[in-house]
Formats: structure tokens, C-alpha cells, sequence
């Protein structure tokens, strides 16, 4: 073998095991699909000292087998924990307990002052909050892959921020509904009905009454996102009622 031949397969070798290197690099740079998330299963414990002096130990285990994720949280021995979501099922709850099972059910939402002072949004601010001090803080490895213990918390953590606070419930037939690293869009109640209002002027009067009517069942349709702009819809509502009734002298 000649000389430049030899340089040239190692040229040609070391070029190879730096673009698979990349490659897996990159790979491992990015984070992991909601599918795979969602599909998750995996039983981890995740422990650290914890106060006074370091004498007591904190335990977190966190087990998860596709939609049921498992929480249990053990602090001095004898204070345990225990709790178990199933994010595919509706209504909206928790089941709480170790022994005796409570179920707290999700009523009001937990991201305006209506869930201030409820028993299931303390309950789940409580659960979230632990899973920050005593599983993100403490879980070893990169959070970007389930193959380490903190991704697999920050994959359960994500999934039960968007179901205990969003309110969202997850289908393993629905793929396109994770929206895990953004918001789901969905179009708000006010915004659909300012499409009914944009042809509702020009209508003629008799048509403005379909109007009035396609409104009302928009309403009935659509979940009500801002409680506070209830009272101001309905008494605009009900202002353009009573200018489209008709006069005792006259007809449409």
C-alpha cells in the first residue's frame, strides 16, 4: 500500500467517527418528542439530605406507566405521601392517600384568583412544587432525555403541569395534542364571537335576528374562558335584544 493511499483511509476513517459523533451529539442535544413522553414507562427514586443538619433523607419515587403517573414522597421516615393521576381521564382529579384514597376533583381553574384557596389546586401546586425542590433540583443527568432521571421527572412534571393546572387531558389516539413545549391554541369564546359580530351590523334586521340567535348558541357551545367579561357579554347581549325588538306601530 502506498503512502498516500494509508493517509488517505485515515483521512477517511477520521472524518467518519467525527460525523458520528455529531450526529449522536446532536441527537442527545435536542429533547425528547411528547410521543415518547406520553409512551414513557419507568420507575425512578430520587433522594438528598434534608434538614435540620442533613439527619434526614427525603425520598421522592416516582413511577409512571404511560398515561398513570405514580407520586410518592416520604420526609423524617414517617411523614408519607402518596398520590396517583391519570392524565388520560376525565373529569379532572387526583387521587390522594396512602392508605385511604381521597379523590379530589378539579372544579374551578387554578390560574386565576378562583383557585385560590381551592382544595384541588393547593393540592396540585403542592404536588408540583415537589417535584421541583425535591426531583429537578436533586434528579441526576441532562433533562433532555428520558434515559436519565431527570428527564423522566421533567417528562412527568410537564405532563401534569398541562393536566392539573391547563386542565388538559391527554389521548395516546390524538398525538397532536401534547403541545408540550407551547401553548395548545384554541380559539377563545370572545374571539369567535367577534366573527358573528363583524356581519352582524350589515345585516339587514330580520337577519340580525339568526344573528342573536347563532350567538346564543355559540355561547352555549363554548367554554367560557374569562369568567370576569360574563356579566359585560351578556348585557351586550341583551342591550341588542331590546333594539331589535320590534314597535307597537310597525313590523319588520
Amino acid at each position: 500500500m502506498s503512502l498516500s493511499r494509508f493517509k488517505f483511509t485515515i483521512f477517511i476513517t477520521f472524518t467518519l467517527v467525527f460525523l458520528i459523533s455529531f450526529m449522536t451529539r446532536s441527537e442527545a442535544a435536542g429533547i425528547f418528542a411528547p410521543e415518547q413522553c406520553l409512551e414513557s414507562q419507568f420507575s425512578i427514586d430520587v433522594s438528598h439530605k434534608g434538614a435540620p443538619f442533613g439527619l434526614s433523607e427525603n425520598i421522592l419515587s416516582l413511577s409512571k406507566d404511560k398515561c398513570i403517573i405514580k407520586i410518592e414522597h416520604e420526609r423524617f421516615r414517617f411523614m408519607q405521601r402518596s398520590w396517583e393521576i391519570d392524565i388520560c381521564r376525565e373529569p379532572i382529579h387526583i387521587k390522594k392517600g396512602v392508605r385511604s384514597v381521597s379523590v379530589l376533583q378539579r372544579k374551578v381553574s387554578c390560574l386565576d384568583s378562583a383557585g385560590t384557596g381551592n382544595e384541588f389546586c393547593d393540592e396540585s401546586n403542592l404536588l408540583l412544587t415537589l417535584l421541583q425542590d425535591d426531583g429537578l433540583i436533586f434528579a441526576e443527568g441532562e433533562r433532555e432525555t428520558l434515559d436519565t432521571d431527570h428527564g423522566k421527572v421533567y417528562c412527568s412534571y410537564l405532563l401534569l403541569q398541562r393536566y392539573l393546572l391547563d386542565g388538559h387531558v391527554f389521548s395516546r389516539s390524538r398525538m397532536d395534542d401534547l403541545c408540550l413545549d407551547r401553548p395548545c391554541q384554541r380559539p377563545s369564546r370572545r374571539n369567535l364571537e367577534r366573527e358573528v359580530d363583524r356581519g352582524f351590523e350589515r345585516a339587514p334586521r330580520r337577519e340580525q335576528r339568526n344573528g342573536l340567535r347563532e350567538r346564543r348558541q355559540l355561547r352555549e357551545r363554548t367554554p367560557l374562558l374569562d369568567t370576569n367579561d360574563e356579566g359585560a357579554e351578556s348585557s351586550k347581549g341583551e342591550e341588542k335584544e331590546d333594539r331589535l325588538e320590534p314597535s307597537s306601530t310597525g313590523s319588520f
